[in-house]
């Protein structure tokens, strides 16, 4: 074959021609399903993006029904009212009672605070400084009170408030404890 004709050289073309194109159809085949199997993943792509659309709008209805069913929002409510009661009365330093509400609570020796008055703390401090624990007890108030009120003269520049381990002490200006 070392000299072939032409029709030789033709059919060898010929076949390598039909190769070339079988391989092609067999490429365009691939192609063709591989877009196939594209499309298909992005239509249930979007299928999936919908339903999880709709499970939210669910789970956020079950939540809403849920919190407006929910037998402890009374109570949380009570709760928020109360802290919310407590600490307008913290800030404005003002604790009334009254004796019904003493005769109920069954705290018949219950002496009702009254308001303090700066001349109140300034008079339990003759020695120079008392203990925010101290103040509570003799005014029948909460600690987190006196430090309130302690705070509002520290802002006068009459006291200043001291912490000594778990303890605060509250200090006439020019005396150290």
């Amino acid at each position: 074959m070392i000299f072939e004709t032409t029709d030789g050289k033709i059919e060898k073309l010929d076949k390598k021609i039909k190769r070339m194109e079988s391989t092609i159809k067999m490429l365009q085949d691939s192609f063709g399903t591989i877009t196939e199997v594209v499309k298909k993943m992005y239509d249930q792509n979007d299928a999936l993006k919908k339903n999880y659309a709709a499970l939210d709008k669910t789970k956020d209805k079950i939540r809403e029904i849920n919190k407006a069913e929910n037998p402890l929002n009374p109570i949380r409510e009570k709760i928020k009212a109360n802290v919310d009661f407590i600490r307008e009365i913290a800030t404005e330093g003002v604790i009334e009672t009254h004796a019904e509400e003493a005769i109920i609570n069954g705290n018949l020796d219950f002496k009702s605070p009254k308001i303090m008055k700066e001349e109140d703390i300034l008079s339990m401090l003759k020695n120079g400084s008392v203990s925010s624990d101290e103040l509570a007890h003799k005014f029948r108030v909460h600690k987190a009170q006196i430090e309130v009120w302690a705070s509002k003269l520290q802002k006068k520049n009459i006291v200043d408030i001291k912490n000594s381990g778990n303890k605060v002490f509250i200090v006439l200006k020019g005396n150290k404890k």
